[in-house]
């Protein structure tokens, strides 16, 4: 909410830049109100078609919202190949999403936190707490990627495992 109350703030300041309506939509993504995510997103890239946060948090709507094509879609417009490798595991192409997958973690091009949420979204849980041990080793406890842990949508599946509970407490999320 405190969240939500400031994006607004900074909407009623600068109404029409396009940074600060796509982050408007941000509590939107985070509370799964996908539908009116993307209504959002398409009016501010009616503004500026190639306006790539915008292209970017709405290819991700897409995804969870269960639009596969459409997330494939623009994920192949903006070279997201995490953003690939998701929508070809979730429409049943594992070896495509795993060669991506494979291939960003032996150049280091992927966070390990996003490739402990993909494995953790396919549900391969071990794999998954392997990168996000990773991430802990490899990043300040504080960092904007850990603090996602707590509501991003690609940890669900493991929220009720304890070992994701101790990772909570270390970065001080599970209150």
């Amino acid at each position: 909410d405190e969240a939500h109350k400031e994006l607004k703030k900074a909407q009623e300041l600068d109404p029409v830049s396009l940074a600060i309506l796509s982050q408007v939509t941000w509590p939107l993504r985070y509370s799964g109100q996908y539908d009116e995510a993307i209504k959002q997103l398409k009016q501010v890239l009616q503004m500026d078609p190639d306006f790539g946060p915008a292209q970017s948090y709405l290819a991700s709507c897409y995804f969870w919202n269960g639009m596969y094509d459409e997330a494939m879609d623009l994920n192949q417009k903006l070279g997201d190949e995490i953003g690939l490798a998701w929508c070809y595991a979730k429409m049943g192409r594992m070896g495509e999403a795993k060669e991506i997958i494979n291939r960003l973690s032996s150049s280091q091009d992927i966070t390990p936190r996003d490739l402990a949420g993909f494995y953790f979204t396919i549900g391969e849980n071990d794999q998954g707490f392997y990168w996000l041990e990773r991430e802990f080793e490899n990043r300040d406890y504080n960092s904007y990627g850990l603090t996602l842990l707590k509501i991003h949508k690609a940890f669900d599946n493991v929220r009720s495992d304890p070992r994701f509970k101790v990772m909570m407490k270390k970065v001080g999320l599970d209150k």
